[in-house]
């Protein structure tokens, strides 16, 4: 993930555990350029970008693991997932 100079971005990973998010990675080093690596079984998982401290655009990127595979009616290529959003 990269942010705005002068920002402090954190980034989290999230898996859905049945009943609540449980973070099972992150980086919450002082910058706004943040990444995890993890390892995990498949499931549902969210990116949360919290803004430690000042705001702006970021951009986020995830690649899927080989073979990758798309959810029926997915846009995009194959192997990739990417985002923008706006940390406030």
């Amino acid at each position: 993930m990269s942010g705005p100079s002068g920002a402090d971005f954190d980034l989290y990973l999230q898996r859905w555990n049945g009943s609540t998010w449980a973070t099972v990675a992150q980086s919450t080093s002082p910058g706004a350029n943040e990444s995890v690596s993890y390892s995990g079984a498949a499931g549902y998982y969210r990116f949360v970008v919290q803004a430690y401290s000042g705001s702006g655009a970021y951009t986020l990127g995830a690649p899927t693991p080989w073979p990758a595979r798309r959810a029926p009616g997915a846009g995009g290529p194959a192997g990739a997932a990417g985002g923008r959003g706006r940390a406030r």
